[in-house]
């Protein structure tokens, strides 16, 4: 999550002055982004896509004026086996809505993104 200090903030310290430059194309002059560092049962132990999903909606339910924006869902390294898993499941859920009452609302998905992902690890490594 480093990286993301030299990509996303408005200010960072650069150059061989080490002195504090704006930074003129920051993501989040355009983009809204949500970092889930670490959730419920993630690392190399047992983590399921209904957490991650969980956390989302959570985050959706907070913030609904969020729910109507493009979503994707991103990530590298040891991510790639989570955006995959929780892009499927997602999609599931969009498929399978029925608008019942007191259920909560599929969250939108416009598409998936890994870099530099571990998806395969005994080929991978």
């Amino acid at each position: 999550m480093i990286r993301n200090l030299f990509e996303l903030v408005t200010w960072r310290i650069e150059g061989p002055d080490l002195l504090l430059h704006q930074n003129t194309a920051p993501w989040n002059r355009v983009f809204g982004l949500l970092f889930l560092d670490s959730p419920i049962r993630s690392g190399f132990t047992i983590g399921t896509s209904d957490d991650l999903y969980a956390a989302l909606q959570g985050f959706f339910n907070l913030k609904p004026l969020f729910r109507g924006r493009p979503f994707y869902v991103a990530g590298e390294s040891y991510v790639g086996k989570y955006v995959p898993s929780l892009g499927v499941y997602m999609l599931n859920k969009l498929d399978n809505k029925t608008g019942e009452e007191g259920r909560a609302l599929p969250l939108r998905l416009d598409g998936l993104a890994i870099g530099n992902g571990l998806t395969h690890p005994i080929v991978q490594v």
